[in-house]
């Protein structure tokens, strides 16, 4: 095979793989709405479980919520969106995937302030936070930038 068609095929399989992570974490959420709210899955004792956790704030639990938050979420979005399609044409592949799992990362959780005025949250590590998969994407995107402007510089 060559080198354009293997980079051509790395790029959609990373790009198959956000989405199934997008897909599993709106499965996930729909699951824990409708089946877990009132329960938690142990995975490691106390330390990990899967429990259902509203979340009206934004990231680490910071205390701003409300409208502001979603007209702030909207524009970085829009931004986001922006920035993965001149990455796209620019042919910049690892900047364009780290933006893109923040885009996906990014509409799932709004999709949840939208629909239900906060965001499901359903990861619990003990001693950290409660989170989902989207707020990994996110996490993941924003690394991987760093990681890359890192590098350059």
């Amino acid at each position: 095979m060559c080198k354009v068609k293997k980079l051509y095929h790395k790029k959609n399989m990373a790009i198959l793989v956000a989405i199934f992570f997008l897909i599993l974490d709106r499965f996930l959420k729909i699951l824990f709405l409708n089946f877990f709210s009132e329960n938690s899955i142990r995975i490691i004792g106390e330390f990990f479980q899967l429990r259902f956790v509203p979340n009206y704030y934004i990231a680490f639990s910071i205390p701003f919520s409300g409208i502001y938050l979603n007209i702030l979420i909207f524009v970085l979005i829009i931004f986001i969106l922006y920035q993965n399609i001149v990455l796209w044409r620019a042919q910049k592949n690892k900047e364009f995937f780290c933006f893109f799992l923040i885009f996906l990362g990014a509409i799932s959780n709004f999709w949840d302030r939208l629909r239900f005025a906060y965001v499901v949250d359903y990861l619990d590590l003990k001693y950290f936070t409660v989170f989902n998969i989207a707020d990994s994407l996110i996490c993941l995107g924003a690394f991987g930038l760093i990681m890359l402007y890192w590098k350059r510089s």
